[in-house]
């Protein structure tokens, strides 16, 4: 549930901290509501109008990733021994 992003950004907290200027406290980002990292009319307290830099605290309590997956993965191997110093193998997996 709420799975955080990995790539780069929004969504994904630790890179918005990696190019935080250090002259920005993250704590200040906090907001001063009950939703962290929001604006006291619960929009994002945003420290830039860059839309690739997100809050941090908005990126990890707000952001809502509500994506399900209903997945089948398998996967197999075949080998044959031609000889016992050679063999051919045979591979398929998916998704």
């Amino acid at each position: 549930k709420n799975r955080s992003r990995l790539s780069d950004a929004p969504g994904n907290a630790n890179y918005t901290l990696s190019v935080l200027p250090p002259s920005i406290d993250v704590r200040d980002l906090k907001g001063s509501t009950s939703k962290l990292g929001a604006e006291p009319d619960g929009t994002e307290l945003q420290y830039t109008n860059n839309n690739f830099s997100q809050n941090p605290w908005w990126a990890t309590h707000q952001f809502a990733n509500n994506n399900i997956r209903d997945r089948f993965m398998g996967s197999g191997t075949l080998r044959y021994d031609i000889m016992e110093w050679l063999y051919v193998r045979g591979r398929i997996g998916m998704d």
